[in-house]
């Protein structure tokens, strides 16, 4: 039995196709792939347990995210230590644990933070010409508003005769203004600086 690992090529299927233990567990993968949306699954025996070895095998679960980001989880069990002597017992358990913590590992993950590019600045009182505007911001969203945009806020709308926060509120669907984070906060003054006063 343990001759079948020796070339092993880093991907793993179930151990026994009519195990309803392997049937579950895949069944379980595929359920949480959807529903985590997971790009691509993939798992590994980087050691296969021998005698020599002391029947300790080491498992691998790999995810990775619609997002790009990727993530490894790896488990070993030594089964001289626990009396088990079973290859193909020992690499299931050790798989489904890998699995296992790999997918919740991404279950408790918090969301991507998303990136916002400012858009180009357009000339108007509060930006005169000639003022140096190279460099770019990234306002996030997992940022809180920082005192200049705050700052700014208040400026730019008592300047086109505005209450800042009810026009924050208008604007953001009912938010504070001080409980905005950098992207949003971004959009109020983008807003801001497109909007007409009438005197």
């Amino acid at each position: 039995m343990s001759s079948n690992y020796n070339e092993f090529d880093g991907n793993v299927s179930p151990v026994n196709n009519n195990s309803s233990a392997d049937s579950k567990l895949t069944e379980f993968i595929l359920r949480k792939a959807q529903e985590l949306k997971i790009r691509k699954f993939g798992q590994g025996l980087p050691v296969v347990p021998t005698e020599r070895n002391g029947y300790t095998v080491v498992t691998t679960a790999t995810v990775v995210l619609d997002d790009q980001r990727e993530f490894t989880k790896l488990h070993c069990i030594c089964g001289q230590k626990h009396g088990i002597h079973d290859v193909e017992q020992l690499v299931f358990e050790s798989l489904a644990r890998s699995t296992s913590q790999a997918l919740d590992l991404v279950q408790h993950l918090p969301a991507a933070p998303q990136v916002i590019e400012s858009a180009p600045v357009v000339k108007n009182e509060f930006f005169p010409a000639g003022a140096p505007q190279q460099k770019q911001f990234k306002h996030r969203h997992d940022k809180e508003i920082s005192q200049k945009q705050l700052q700014t806020i208040c400026d730019m709308a008592r300047k086109k005769r505005l209450h800042p926060e009810s026009y924050v509120k208008k604007h953001m669907d009912g938010r504070e203004l001080k409980n905005l984070n950098s992207a949003q906060a971004n959009e109020v003054i983008q807003a801001l600086m497109k909007f007409k006063s009438f005197n």
